[in-house]
C-alpha cells in the first residue's frame, strides 16, 4: 500500500541534527501536524493507517546544502477508502503570531508552498508517490491574522490587506505529467481554532 511504502522509505527516516549546539533527532514522518504550538486537526474518523504526514521542511533540512529550500510544515496524504489507490493531498503551513514584517511573512508563505510543489512533489525520485491524479488538493495556511480586519490600527489593516492578496496567488500543480493533468490551486486561510481541518478523502 502506498502510505505504508512512504512510511518505510529510508529517505523519510529520522535523522540527527544540530539545534542550539545540541544534537537532536528530527522526524520527517509524523502522526500529528503541529508546529510552534499550533496544530491542524485531523478528523477523528480517519484511521491512522489511512493517512501519512510528511514534514517537508524537515525533509529538506535532512539533505541540507548551500541552497536548502523552505517547505511547508505538513504534507498530508489521505487515502480514499471507497476507491482503491485514490488519494487527497493537503499542504499545510502553520504560522505563529509574531511581529515580523508583513511582506516578509507573505513572501515566506508563498516560497514555502512553491518549493513544496516544485522541489518536493515534482522530485523525480518521489514520482512513484506523487505522480498521480489526486481526488482533491488543498493548500491551507493556519493563522491568527484576521483578513477581514476592521481595526483602526494601521499595522493590522496592512497585515489584513497583505494576507488578502495572498489568497489571490495561485499555484499550478502538475498532477500527472504523462497525461498532462494540471490544476490551479489557491491558498485557503483557516483560523487557529479550526477543528477537524483535514477531512476524509471522498
Amino acid at each position: 500500500m502506498l502510505l505504508q511504502r512512504i512510511k518505510e522509505d529510508i529517505r523519510f527516516a529520522p535523522y540527527k541534527a544540530k539545534e542550539n549546539k545540541l544534537e537532536v533527532e528530527r522526524s520527517i514522518i509524523q502522526t500529528v501536524c503541529c508546529e510552534n504550538g499550533i496544530c491542524a486537526e485531523i478528523d477523528s474518523t480517519i484511521l491512522e493507517e489511512d493517512y501519512v504526514i510528511i514534514k517537508v521542511d524537515s525533509y529538506f533540512q535532512k539533505f541540507k546544502s548551500d541552497s536548502t529550500p523552505k517547505g511547508v510544515d505538513c504534507l498530508i496524504l489521505v487515502r480514499n477508502k471507497a476507491v482503491n489507490e485514490r488519494y487527497c493531498l493537503h499542504l499545510v503551513e502553520l504560522k505563529k503570531e509574531d511581529s515580523s514584517n508583513v511582506k516578509s511573512k507573505v513572501d515566506d508563505v508563498i516560497e514555502k508552498f512553491g518549493s513544496t510543489i516544485n522541489l518536493f512533489l515534482r522530485e523525480k525520485s518521489l514520482a512513484k508517490y506523487f505522480n498521480r491524479i489526486f481526488e482533491d488538493v488543498q493548500l491551507v495556511l493556519v493563522t491568527k491574522v484576521a483578513i477581514d480586519s476592521k481595526s483602526n490600527r494601521r499595522d493590522e489593516l496592512l497585515e489584513a490587506k497583505a494576507f488578502r492578496n495572498l489568497l489571490n496567488h495561485t499555484f499550478e500543480i502538475s498532477l500527472n505529467p504523462v497525461k498532462r493533468t494540471k490544476i490551479l490551486v489557491s491558498i485557503q486561510m483557516k483560523p487557529h481554532t479550526t477543528k477537524n481541518m483535514v477531512s476524509s478523502c471522498k
